[in-house]
């Protein structure tokens, strides 16, 4: 089964899976007919602070990420590294004949560097989104400060505990995504507030 083949089979799992989430979600939906969360009004201020406290908890996540990684992944890392510079020295000073079989053990180097690499951020990215879980488990939860206080205390256990358990996934998810993603929420969201701003200095003006 070649790359391209494994490719599609993925994607074609993927498409299942989702699809027969969508039919499941909506199946729930008429049965059990959820209550409509109304949105909390709120004001630039509350925006960005809900924001803020996502973008400080995310860099504190990618921090205690990186100190854990480098604590754990580094010696590994620097072995790869000298490895693979050795390896580069070793066929820049071949002699011709030797030099295709340094130039292979070369490539084998540069590809076992490369999986390390990749294996540590996918190790990274598993571990902030478990600690993000967590935080958001604890009460670090984004969906849950934007709907109205009172419409919530009204929902039963059900719908509540489902509410919880997705606002916990959604926001494990974004903190453990780290600040960048979070950052680009902030941006294009400041940017409107000071366009308004703009807007009404030049009408008053």
């Amino acid at each position: 089964m070649n790359a391209t083949t494994i490719y599609l089979h993925r994607i074609k799992i993927y498409k299942i899976v989702s699809i027969t989430l969508t039919v499941l979600v909506i199946l729930l939906a008429i049965e059990f007919r959820p209550l409509s969360l109304p949105y909390v009004e709120f004001g630039e201020g509350e925006i960005l602070q809900l924001l803020w406290q996502l973008f400080l908890a995310a860099l504190f996540v990618e921090r205690a990420i990186e100190v854990f990684m480098s604590a754990w992944r580094e010696k590994e890392k620097e072995i790869h590294r000298n490895e693979l510079k050795s390896a580069k020295e070793a066929a820049e000073n071949a002699s011709e004949p030797e030099r295709m079989q340094i130039t292979e053990t070369v490539r084998i180097k540069e590809k076992e560097y490369g999986n390390y690499n990749a294996e540590t951020r996918v190790l990274a990215l598993m571990s902030a989104l478990g600690i993000g879980i967590i935080i958001s488990a604890l009460g670090l939860r984004m969906f849950e400060q934007l709907v109205d206080p009172v419409a919530y205390e009204a929902l039963g256990n059900t719908q509540r505990s489902l509410f919880i358990g997705i606002d916990t996934l959604v926001t494990g998810a974004l903190l453990g995504g780290g600040s960048e993603g979070i950052h680009k929420m902030l941006s294009p969201i400041l940017g409107f507030f000071d366009t308004i701003y703009e807007r009404q200095k030049k009408s008053k003006s």
